[in-house]
């Protein structure tokens, strides 16, 4: 799966991430521990990266001297900007309401029209490291 249906996936998970919506989709995910011997730090830059080359596409901060056209929408970026206005930042990257029960519930499940995505095209590890990477404390 490429990497634009990824990224509509988790921007398709995120419109539907409310506090109720959460509530209702706990699992046994409540606790994160990094898998394997990669430290904290380590597995929040694997988890940027995967981030970066997955997500970034329809996440990305739109750039302000971009021309108008073809890689200037940020479809993800867009959809939340128009459901949280103000109220919360449409780059994931800046959101700190996000939670790891969240991201894996999405990105395994998919909501709309984003798509559900395997263990063979997300594997457990990026999505631990992807998940650790935007609910990190800033």
């Amino acid at each position: 799966m490429n990497a634009s249906l990824l990224c509509s996936a988790i921007v398709a998970a995120l419109l539907l991430a409310s506090p109720a919506h959460a509530e209702e989709t706990v699992s046994s995910w409540t606790t994160f521990t990094p898998r394997g011997n990669e430290s904290a730090s380590a597995l929040i830059k694997r988890g940027q990266e995967a981030y970066q080359a997955r997500c970034n596409l329809c996440h990305g901060r739109i750039p302000k001297d971009a021309a108008p056209g073809f890689g200037t929408r940020m479809s993800g970026t867009e959809a939340l900007a128009a459901k949280y206005g103000n109220k919360k930042p449409p780059v994931l990257e800046e959101r700190t309401d996000l939670t790891v029960d969240v991201v894996k519930f999405f990105v395994r499940h998919g909501s709309g029209i984003m798509p559900f995505f395997r263990k063979t095209e997300v594997s457990e590890a990026d999505l631990d490291a992807m998940a650790a990477y935007l609910t990190r404390k800033r």
